[in-house]
């Protein structure tokens, strides 16, 4: 199944932002090797989503596809070469970082400008799949939660790296309520009964 949402990337208050030292084991990301140790995690602004989506949570399933629409504006020269990466994930046990879902999604965008001036651009989206946890390090499982998030970032050569409130978008908290993987019934009733013999 796949539902549609539209993920605003427009700037808010750059001082409501999360800088947290988060511990992570050793291990590889994005394919560069890192040591075990403290690391700065920059996140951009949490907002609900219920206060902003009519909709969130959003009912979904592991395995549902979440179309996430990009809204951004941008002036400069002519982008190419730019991937939209869009991920669900949730908050540590600690609240303090958004950790993605494994494995993410990411769409390729051919270009983007020239601009002289702002211009907004709305018709880039990316898929993405919800998966059953955030992987490495943590595993947090994503089903049965109803707080599950969602951002999107663009990414690419020339484009800076993260930059908070203009490449990247919100996370969005409460974005999506996903069915847990086990059994699940409610609401149990007799409705009518009758003699029958």
């Amino acid at each position: 199944m796949v539902h549609e949402i539209v993920v605003p990337m427009s700037a808010g208050n750059p001082e409501n932002t999360q800088t947290v030292w988060v511990y992570y084991p050793p291990g590889e990301y994005e394919g560069l090797y890192y040591p075990q140790g403290y690391y700065l995690a920059q996140a951009t602004r949490p907002e609900d989503a219920r206060g902003i989506f009519s909709y969130a949570p959003l009912p979904c399933m592991v395995g549902d596809i979440i179309r996430a629409y990009a809204r951004f504006s941008y002036r400069g020269p002519k982008l190419e070469n730019i991937i939209l990466h869009g991920a669900a994930g949730t908050q540590d046990l600690g609240g303090y970082t958004f950790h993605e879902g494994h494995p993410y999604s990411e769409r390729s965008i051919s270009q983007i400008g020239p601009d002289d001036d702002w211009r907004e651009y709305t018709d880039f989206y990316v898929d993405i799949v919800i998966p059953e946890n955030t992987g490495y390090p943590f595993y947090i499982p994503l089903s049965g939660r109803d707080d599950v998030g969602l951002y999107v970032k663009i990414k690419g050569p020339d484009v800076p790296k993260p930059d908070v409130d203009k490449t990247m978008s919100p996370y969005y908290w409460w974005a999506l309520d996903v069915a847990p993987r086990e059994v699940d019934f409610r609401d149990m009733k007799i409705t009518d009964y009758a003699k029958v013999g």
